[in-house]
C-alpha cells in the first residue's frame, strides 16, 4: 500500500491486458500495478483525508440493469484543502501517461482509435448538478457483492466507542484517530456515517477498462474502494434516495452497456 506522498509516477504500470475476458466479455481490462525494487505488483492506494464538502453520491438511473453493482462516490478536488491538490497532481501525472501511452494497451484491438476519459473530471460537464457551481472530481466505485447487492468495502468510523477487547479484530488506528468498524451493506447503511463534511480517507485499487464492442471506443480508469475511514460525522446529509429506485418499470427500455 503507498500513499499520495509515496506515489511515483515513474514506478506506475499496468498488468499485461487481456483482451478476451470472461468476467468482463465487452471490455479490454488491465489491472493498475506499481514498480518498486521487485515485481510488479497490484497498487493500492491511500486517499489522504479531505473533507466532503459538496454532494458525493453518483446519480444512478432507476433503470439501469447494473444497479447491483455500481454505486459511485464522488470525491472533490477542493482548492482549499491541500491533500485535494496532492490528489489532484498524482491523477493529473497519471491522466496524462495514460493518454499518452496507449497503443500497447488494447492488443488486437489497437487498430481502432480509442478516446481515453480521464480520471479528473469537470464538475460543469455533469447535467446532475441543477446549475449549481463546484469543484472537479474524481469518482470511486464502491466493492459491491453483484450476487447479494450489498456493499463489501470495509467502513472504519472514528468516535464511537472502541471496546479493548475488539481493538484487534475490529479497530484500526490511523495517526492519533481510533477507528471502529462499522458493518454496512446498504446505501442507507452508510448514509449514517457518510455526512456533509465529513472527513474521509481510503484505500483504492483500479482497473483499466476498454470499450472494444461500443460504437465509441473508451478507455478509463476505474478505482474501488477497498476501505473507507470516516471522523468528523455532521448531522447534514446529502440526498441519496435515487439509490432506492431500482425497479425497472418498463422492459422495452433500451439499456446500453457502461464499461
Amino acid at each position: 500500500m503507498l500513499t499520495i506522498d509515496q506515489f511515483d509516477i515513474n514506478s506506475f504500470t499496468l498488468s499485461d491486458p487481456d483482451t478476451d475476458s470472461d468476467i468482463y466479455p465487452h471490455n479490454i481490462v488491465s489491472v493498475l500495478s506499481y514498480f518498486n525494487k521487485g515485481p510488479n505488483c497490484e497498487l493500492i492506494l491511500r486517499i489522504p483525508e479531505i473533507k466532503m464538502t459538496q454532494n458525493y453520491y453518483e446519480p444512478i438511473s432507476k433503470y439501469s440493469f447494473r444497479f447491483n453493482e455500481e454505486f459511485f462516490l464522488r470525491f472533490p478536488f477542493d482548492s482549499k484543502q491541500q491533500n485535494c491538490n496532492k490528489i489532484k497532481t498524482v491523477f493529473s501525472d497519471i491522466d496524462k501517461l495514460m493518454k499518452k501511452n496507449n497503443k500497447h494497451l488494447f492488443g488486437k484491438f489497437a487498430k481502432y482509435n480509442f478516446e481515453y476519459k480521464p480520471i479528473i473530471q469537470n464538475y460543469d460537464d455533469h447535467i446532475d448538478h441543477d446549475g449549481e457551481t463546484g469543484f472537479d472530481f474524481w469518482k470511486a466505485k464502491l466493492d459491491i457483492d453483484k450476487d447479494k447487492g450489498v456493499i463489501k468495502t470495509q467502513i472504519y468510523v472514528d468516535g464511537l466507542p472502541i471496546e479493548k477487547e475488539n481493538m484487534i479484530n475490529y479497530g484500526v488506528i490511523i495517526g492519533y484517530k481510533p477507528y471502529r468498524y462499522v458493518p454496512i451493506s446498504s446505501i442507507n447503511d452508510l448514509n449514517k456515517y457518510l455526512t456533509k463534511d465529513s472527513i474521509v480517507s481510503c484505500d483504492i485499487k483500479g482497473m483499466m477498462f476498454a470499450n472494444k464492442l461500443g460504437k465509441e471506443k473508451e478507455y478509463k480508469i476505474r478505482f474501488k474502494i477497498v476501505k473507507m475511514y470516516i471522523s468528523n460525522i455532521t448531522n447534514e446529509r446529502f440526498d441519496a434516495t435515487f439509490y432506492n429506485e431500482h425497479n425497472i418499470e418498463d422492459e422495452n427500455i433500451d439499456i446500453e452497456i457502461e464499461i
